[in-house]
C-alpha cells in the first residue's frame, strides 16, 4: 500500500488507537447556565490510563501489554476510573451550586442566601373575606319569663380562629381557612339589600302610576283624577290632571297594582304642571246631565213646538233648541224655595287683586281681622278680597247699601257701582242706594284691600220699610256656586267628592258641596234626578248650552298610592338600604355582590364610613366609590363580615428546656408552617406563636444582635416546609430554662396556590358558636403564593443589598416591590397626577395572576414605611393586552409537503416570565415565541398568525 493511500485512510482517525482524553481542558464562556467543571468520565479516564500504558513516555509499563478486564493492572485503572468519575462528577456540581446562576438545587441557594442575609421565602398564605349568616331568633314571646327565652342570641361575637373549610373541587383537597379578626355579628346584618322602591309622587310626563293593593277593580277605560291640595285650597287652581286608564297589571308578588294612562301628566302648551303632591281618585261612576235625552228639537212637528211654548197652533218656530235648555234654566233654584248660602270670595295675597292663594263662600261679610289676616296662607298687611255673587231683593223699593271698610272698598250691584272708597283709611263707613225688583236676583260685587293696620269690612243693607242690617246668607247666592241635575239617582255621590265635566274639546274640575235626591220636569221628560251644589269655575262658560255633549265623571274614590321601582343603577359611594340598620360602626368592612350593568358577576370589599338613618330606612356611606356599576335587582351587601387566611391552627408541646444546653433546637410537627401576608420587607410572617413557661418569646431573624436576656428565636424552614426553632446560648439570645414540657407552640399549617379558591367553595362551617348558622366566601381566596422556587430566588437575592431595607430611588421602590412575596414582575415610574408627582408601582404576581387588593395594600403600607413619607406613590395591578405575531412559511421543495387543516396556530405560553415588562420583543424572543406555538409540521407557503399575552402594563 503507498503511502498516500495510507494516509488518506488514517484521515479518519479510525487508526490511530486509543488516545488521551483526560484530563480534559476546561473552558467556560460567560453568561452559561451551567458550569463545566468535569474532567472526564469513566471511559474517558479509563482511556486515557490505557493510553499512557503504551506511551514511550512511561518505558517502566511497557511490559503491561495485555488490555483484558481480568487482568489486575487493567482492573486497579479501572477502579481508579470509577473513582475519578465520582469525584468529578460532584466536584462539577459542588461548582455549579457554589454560584448563584447555575445553581440548581433550594439548599444550595438558601446557604448561598444566608452570605448576604436573605432567606428564602417560604411562600404565603391565601386570604379572603368571609360572609357569616346568623340564625333569625324567632319572635319573642309575650311572656317575660326567662324560661322561655328561645336560646338564640340577636348578637354574637365571632372571635379569631373560626375555622372554615372549603368544598374541594376535581383533583382538589379540603383547604383549612380560619378567622384573623374578631368580629360582632347579628342576624339583622346578615344580607342588606338596596332600596328597591320609593314613594314617588306623580310628576310632569307620568305615565305609569303604581297604586297599593290588587283590589282596585280598575280596568281599561276608567277615568282617574290627579288633584292635590293646590286644587282644594283654590278652585281656580289648574294643576290637576283627568286621565283615562289604558292598561292595567295585578303584581300580586308586591300587593299593587301598575296603571298605564292614555298620556302623561301634565299639559305643554301652554305648560302646566301636575299637583306638587298629587292624591290619586277614581271616578265610579259616569253620568249625564238632566235633558241630554231630550227629543231632538229640530224634528219635531210645529204644532207640539207651539203647544209647548204656549203659542197658537200655526205660529212660526225658528228656535232650534228647546227653550231654556241650558244648566242655568234647569239648574237655578226656584225663588220661594231656594235659601242663600253666600258669597263666592277669592282672597289675594296683595293689594291690587293679584296673587290668588284661597277662594271660599263666606256666609256673610262681616268681618274684623284685627291685625291678623284671612289665612296662614294671606299676608297680614297686604291682601285684598274679591266676593261675587247675587242678591236676592225680598220686596220691591229702593234698597241702601252700607260698607264700614279699613281700608279701600268698592260695591256694585247690578253692574252699577254705588260705592267707590279706594284709598286707604281708618274704619269708614260709605252707602249707596239703588232700587231693585221683589222675588229678583241681582249681580253684586264687593271688593277691598288692607294696607296696614286694622282689616275690617262690613257688608249690609236697609231693605224698604226695614232697619239697617247685615245681609243675611239667604239673601247672598255665591256666584262660583252652581248646581247640576243629574239624569238619575246616584247616591254614591257624596259631599266633598271630586266630578269632571267633559265635552270632546275640554275637562273641568268641581268639588261637590252638597249631593241630594230632587225631581225635574222639563223637554218633555219626568224623572227623578241627583241634584248637585258644585264648587269651581268655568260651569256657566263652557257647559250651559252643551247638556248632549257634558259627561259626568263622578263618585271620586281615593286609591293609595304605592312605592314605585327604582330603576336606577346601583354606583358612587353611598347605598340606601331597604330598612333601617343600627349601630353598624364606622370602619366595619363589607362585601357588595351583584351583577354589572356588563353582566359580570362580581363582588368587592368596602368599609364603612358612616350610616344616616332616614325615616324607616338608612343610607350607608362607604370611603370608596364603588369600583362597578350594579344591576339593582341583583345587589346584596353582607355586613357580617370577618378577614380570613388559610392554614389550620394546631399546638405541640415542643418539649422540655433545659438551661445547661445552649442553641437548642426543636422542629414543628405539622407542614407547611403558614405564613401570613404582613407590612414588612418581606411580605410575609409566620403564623407561629412560642411560650416558654406561658411567656411568649419572639422571632428574630438572627441570633448575633440578640441580647443575653432576650426572649428571642430564630425560624427556620425547611425544603418540605418544616419549620426549626433554635433559641439562644446565653450570650446571644437567653437559654431556655429548664422545665418539664414547658415549651409550647401555637401555629398553622396550610400554605401556597393550594388556598388560592373560588368564590362560595368556603361553605363549610368547622367551627359552630351558637347562632352562627351558615358562611361563604363571596370573593375568591387569593394571594397564595408557594415558596420561592430557584428561579424566584436567583433574581430576588441581590435585591435585599440593593435596598438595604430602605426605599430612596425610583428603581429601589422597582426592586422593593420585585421583592416582595406575591410580586413576580413590577415596574417603577413617575408620573404626574393630581396628588403631584407621583411614584407609580404597577405589578403582576406568578403567571400572570393579578395581585389581590390586600397584597397591593400591604406592599403599599410598607413602601411609606421605608420610603420618604413626603413622595407619593401609588400601587395598581398590571392590565394584560395581547399582541399578534405571523409568518410565512415556503416549505422545501425536496421534502413532500403537506397543508394543515388550519393556519391559526395554538397559544404562546400565557405569561412570559423572562421578558421584560414594557419593553419591544426582540427578533429572537419573537421567534422563540413562535417555536413554542408552532408544530412540526411541512406545509405549503401560508400565513400563521399566533395570539399571546403582552405585559401591559397600566402607567395610570
Amino acid at each position: 500500500m503507498s503511502g498516500e493511500e495510507q494516509s488518506s485512510q488514517d484521515a479518519c482517525g479510525c487508526c490511530a488507537g486509543v488516545g488521551i482524553q483526560a484530563p480534559a481542558l476546561l473552558y467556560n464562556r460567560p453568561g452559561l447556565a451551567a458550569i463545566a467543571y468535569r474532567i472526564g468520565t469513566h471511559s474517558e479516564v479509563l482511556a486515557s490510563m490505557q493510553a499512557r500504558l503504551s506511551s514511550k513516555d512511561y518505558p517502566a509499563l511497557a511490559k503491561l501489554r495485555t488490555r483484558d478486564s481480568d487482568d489486575f493492572s487493567i482492573a486497579l485503572l479501572d477502579a481508579y476510573a470509577c473513582m475519578a468519575d465520582v469525584l468529578s462528577f460532584y466536584q462539577e456540581r459542588l461548582a455549579n451550586e457554589s454560584y448563584l446562576r447555575t445553581a440548581s438545587e433550594r439548599l444550595s441557594l438558601s446557604e448561598l442566601a444566608r452570605l448576604i442575609g436573605y432567606r428564602l421565602k417560604p411562600g404565603v398564605a391565601a386570604e379572603t373575606y368571609l360572609a357569616f349568616t346568623l340564625q333569625e331568633p324567632p319572635p319573642q314571646p309575650v311572656s317575660s319569663d326567662p324560661k322561655q327565652a328561645t336560646g338564640v342570641p340577636d348578637k354574637v361575637m365571632l372571635d379569631i380562629g373560626i375555622k372554615v373549610q372549603s368544598m374541594p373541587g376535581p383533583d382538589e383537597k379540603p383547604q383549612t381557612f380560619e378567622t384573623v379578626e374578631s368580629i360582632e355579628a347579628r342576624p339583622a346584618w346578615n344580607v342588606l339589600l338596596p332600596k328597591m322602591h320609593e314613594m314617588k309622587l306623580p310628576v310632569f310626563g307620568t305615565k305609569v302610576v303604581y297604586l297599593q293593593g290588587t283590589a282596585t277593580q280598575l280596568k281599561a277605560g276608567d277615568a282617574l283624577l290627579f288633584v292635590g291640595a293646590e286644587r282644594e285650597n283654590n278652585t281656580g287652581n289648574e294643576n290637576w290632571d283627568f286621565r283615562r286608564v289604558q292598561n292595567v297589571v295585578l303584581d300580586s308578588t308586591a300587593d299593587r297594582t301598575i296603571v298605564t294612562l292614555d298620556h302623561g301628566l301634565g299639559t305643554t302648551s301652554p305648560y302646566v304642571a301636575p299637583a306638587a303632591e298629587s292624591k290619586v281618585y277614581a271616578l265610579r261612576q259616569r253620568a249625564s246631565l238632566f235633558g241630554y235625552n231630550a227629543p231632538d228639537w229640530r224634528v219635531m212637528s210645529n204644532d207640539i213646538k207651539s203647544g209647548y211654548l204656549g203659542l197658537p197652533t200655526g205660529s212660526t218656530i225658528t228656535a232650534t233648541e228647546w227653550p231654556g235648555f241650558t244648566i242655568a234654566d234647569i239648574s237655578d233654584p226656584p225663588t220661594a224655595t231656594t235659601t242663600g248660602m253666600g258669597l263666592y270670595g277669592e282672597y289675594f295675597n296683595s293689594k291690587d287683586l293679584s296673587n290668588r292663594k284661597l277662594t271660599r263662600t263666606d256666609t256673610t261679610v262681616n268681618f274684623d281681622w284685627g291685625s291678623g289676616s284671612p289665612n296662614a296662607l294671606i299676608g297680614a298687611d297686604t291682601f285684598s278680597v274679591r266676593w261675587t255673587g247675587w242678591v236676592h231683593a225680598p220686596s220691591t223699593g229702593s234698597y241702601s247699601f252700607h260698607t264700614v271698610s279699613d281700608d279701600g272698598v268698592r260695591l256694585w250691584v247690578d253692574n252699577h257701582l254705588i260705592i267707590n272708597n279706594w284709598t286707604n283709611h281708618g274704619a269708614t263707613e260709605n252707602s249707596g242706594s239703588i232700587t231693585l225688583t221683589a222675588g229678583k236676583k241681582y249681580d253684586i260685587k264687593l271688593e277691598y284691600y288692607e294696607d296696614g293696620g286694622a282689616a275690617t269690612i262690613k257688608l249690609s243693607w236697609t231693605p224698604p220699610g226695614l232697619a239697617k242690617q247685615i245681609i243675611p246668607q239667604e239673601r247672598l247666592y255665591p256666584r262660583n256656586v252652581h248646581t247640576l241635575h243629574l239624569d238619575a239617582l246616584y247616591p254614591q255621590i257624596v259631599h266633598d267628592g271630586w266630578l269632571v265635566l267633559s265635552i270632546p274639546e275640554y275637562q273641568e274640575l268641581y268639588q261637590v258641596d252638597t249631593a241630594g235626591e230632587d225631581a225635574r220636569a222639563s223637554f218633555t221628560l219626568t224623572g227623578k234626578t241627583t241634584r248637585l251644589t258644585v264648587k269651581g269655575e268655568n260651569l256657566r262658560e263652557l257647559f250651559n248650552e252643551r247638556l248632549r255633549e257634558t259627561a259626568v265623571f263622578a263618585n271620586s274614590e281615593k286609591l293609595t298610592l304605592a312605592e314605585t321601582p327604582i330603576t336606577a343603577d346601583v354606583a358612587g359611594d353611598s347605598l340606601r338600604l331597604d330598612r333601617k340598620v343600627e349601630e353598624l360602626p364606622p370602619g366595619r368592612m363589607l362585601i357588595l355582590s351583584g351583577t354589572t350593568t356588563a353582566g359580570d358577576e362580581v363582588s368587592e370589599v368596602l368599609t364603612l364610613l358612616r350610616t344616616e338613618a332616614d325615616g324607616n330606612t338608612s343610607k350607608l356611606f362607604f370611603t370608596t366609590a364603588l369600583q362597578h356599576q350594579y344591576q339593582r335587582g341583583t345587589v346584596k351587601l353582607y355586613a357580617n363580615v370577618a378577614l380570613a387566611t388559610h392554614g389550620e391552627t394546631v399546638q405541640q408541646t415542643l418539649g422540655s428546656g433545659a438551661a445547661r444546653l445552649s442553641h437548642q433546637r426543636y422542629t414543628l410537627k405539622h407542614t407547611p408552617l403558614t405564613f401570613v401576608g404582613a407590612e414588612n420587607e418581606t411580605g410575609a410572617e409566620a403564623a407561629l406563636e412560642v411560650r416558654v413557661n406561658d411567656i411568649r418569646w419572639h422571632e428574630t431573624p438572627t441570633l448575633y444582635q440578640a441580647g443575653a436576656d432576650d426572649r428571642s428565636y430564630v425560624l427556620r424552614v425547611e425544603e418540605d416546609g418544616a419549620g426549626t426553632i433554635q433559641f439562644g446560648d446565653g450570650r446571644h439570645g437567653a437559654r431556655l430554662p429548664t422545665g418539664q414540657d414547658n415549651l409550647r407552640a401555637v401555629y398553622r399549617k396550610g400554605i401556597g396556590i393550594a388556598g388560592n379558591l373560588q368564590a362560595g367553595q368556603l361553605s363549610q362551617l368547622l367551627s359552630r358558636p351558637l347562632g352562627l348558622k351558615a358562611v361563604s366566601n363571596p370573593l375568591p381566596a387569593a394571594g397564595g403564593v408557594n415558596a420561592d422556587s430557584a428561579a424566584h430566588a436567583r433574581r430576588n437575592m441581590p435585591l435585599g443589598v440593593r435596598t438595604l431595607g430602605r426605599v430612596v430611588s425610583v428603581q429601589d421602590y422597582e426592586d422593593y416591590a420585585l421583592a416582595f412575596t406575591g410580586i413576580a414582575k413590577a415596574q417603577a415610574t413617575v408620573l404626574n397626577t393630581r396628588a403631584g408627582r407621583t411614584v407609580f408601582i404597577t405589578v403582576a404576581g406568578d403567571d400572570g395572576v393579578q395581585p389581590p387588593d390586600l397584597t397591593l395594600a400591604k406592599l403599599l403600607n410598607t413602601l411609606k414605611q421605608n420610603g420618604d413619607p413626603l413622595v407619593h406613590c401609588e400601587t395598581k395591578a398590571y392590565n394584560e393586552a395581547t399582541f399578534h405575531l405571523a409568518l410565512r412559511i415556503k416549505c422545501d421543495p425536496d421534502h413532500e409537503g403537506k397543508v394543515l387543516p388550519t393556519s391559526r396556530l395554538p397559544c404562546a405560553p400565557p405569561f412570559p416570565s423572562t421578558h421584560a415588562t414594557s419593553t419591544k420583543l426582540s427578533l429572537a424572543q419573537r421567534l422563540s415565541l413562535l417555536r413554542r406555538g408552532c408544530r412540526a409540521y411541512w406545509a405549503w407557503t401560508w400565513i400563521v398568525s399566533i395570539a399571546a399575552p403582552l405585559s401591559r402594563w397600566n402607567s395610570g
